[in-house]
């Protein structure tokens, strides 16, 4: 199975309760409510998981895609590596 297989597709969804646009995520024949627990490493997209309008919502959708299938690499510190003593050899 590839990388991109097990990706979540992010979908947005007009909620009748609620009266705002949501984005869903899917994944592996389920779908649910998209939320903070998707972002991996970071820095994360700034984005809102509920919106007013559709085209907020679509926006916000892509960029959440665009992360999830290009996820930022995380930045390790660098170790300081200490120069050697360089010893004299001691011959006998």
């Amino acid at each position: 199975m590839s990388r991109l297989a097990e990706l979540p597709v992010i979908s947005t969804t007009f909620d009748l309760d609620t009266g705002q646009w949501c984005l869903y995520a899917t994944s592996y024949q389920r779908t649910e409510v998209a939320g903070p627990r998707l972002f991996r490493s970071p820095p994360h997209p700034d984005i809102r998981f509920q919106h007013d309008n559709q085209e907020s919502a679509e926006r916000d959708a892509a960029t959440l895609q665009e992360y999830l299938t290009n996820p930022p690499k995380p930045k390790r510190p660098k170790k300081e590596v200490e120069p050697e003593e360089i010893v004299d050899p001691v011959w006998e």
